[in-house]
């Protein structure tokens, strides 16, 4: 449930507020179509096209590992006022694809059909069902339900996004009220050092505390990115994490003080993340 999560997290950012809008003002009958859907391991996003939004690109991904799967893609999806759905062109493409831990896509293996099409209704209880005609992924049907992405704003939002100091890395995300940071730490291009801990937000200290089951793991990665070793150094770290009052973020690692005068400066804000 973890990875789904953190996989959501990332994804229903990627949906733009004022292209949402923009395409349910021109086009009424598709505004409920806009937004993230996710079912299990899937994830369904439909999105308008920037050049015309009276057409929608649909984007399924399906994780077969917390940064691998299997992907469809079909744009530029019309509505079908008769069938009442979003239909697509028979032309489509399907890929498997790898991406990094910070959902940047390292490589894929497109493959691309002119024989298929699919469509997407939108059902009475609100659920959104893909049909797809080429293949049988859940025997042809898929039921999505939709992503609420108005996530309620508190103080400790502060702290999400991707945080940067020299060599090291600094993702802090929230998923299920437990906020996760993890740290990575590159010796090289490819070994680095992993620190991984569930927080919890003290609002009396306007800090973030972490449990104590942090891990630190020195890994190793392939040539493809994908991770060939990992060692786990310890599984009781403990750290304190706090936003000074320049908007720098302080790492105070309570079991061997890695990050001893280091100072993280914030480079990509939640909203501006991408796969």
């Amino acid at each position: 449930m973890k990875k789904i999560l953190s996989i959501l997290t990332v994804l229903v950012l990627l949906c733009a507020c004022a292209l949402a809008e923009s395409a349910s003002a021109a086009n009424p009958e598709t505004e409920a179509f806009v937004g993230t859907w996710a079912v299990d391991d899937m994830i369904l996003e439909i999105v308008p096209m920037d050049d015309d939004p009276s057409l929608l690109n649909c984007i399924i991904s399906q994780y077969k590992e917390d940064n691998a799967g299997v992907r469809w893609i079909y744009d530029a999806c019309s509505y079908d006022d008769v069938g009442k759905a979003l239909t697509s062109r028979e032309i489509g493409a399907k890929f498997d694809f790898v991406n990094d831990e910070f959902g940047e896509l390292l490589t894929s293996e497109p493959v691309y059909y002119e024989d298929g099409a699919a469509s997407f209704a939108i059902n009475d209880d609100g659920t959104l069902t893909w049909t797809d005609f080429k293949e049988a992924p859940g025997e042809n049907e898929i039921v999505f339900e939709k992503v609420d992405t108005e996530a309620p704003v508190g103080p400790e939002d502060a702290f999400e996004g991707i945080w940067g100091c020299g060599r090291a890395t600094m993702t802090i995300e929230s998923l299920d009220d437990v906020i996760y940071v993890t740290v990575m730490w590159g010796n090289s291009a490819s070994e680095s050092a992993r620190w991984e801990y569930a927080c919890d937000y003290d609002a009396e200290n306007d800090c973030l505390v972490s449990q104590p089951d942090g891990v630190l793991a020195y890994v190793t990665f392939g040539e493809d990115g994908e991770i060939a070793a990992e060692e786990q150094v310890y599984d009781n770290g403990e750290a304190v994490f706090r936003i000074d009052d320049e908007g720098f973020l302080i790492w105070e690692d309570k079991v061997e003080n890695a990050a001893e005068d280091m100072r993280f400066e914030k480079v990509v804000m939640p909203e501006d993340s991408v796969e």
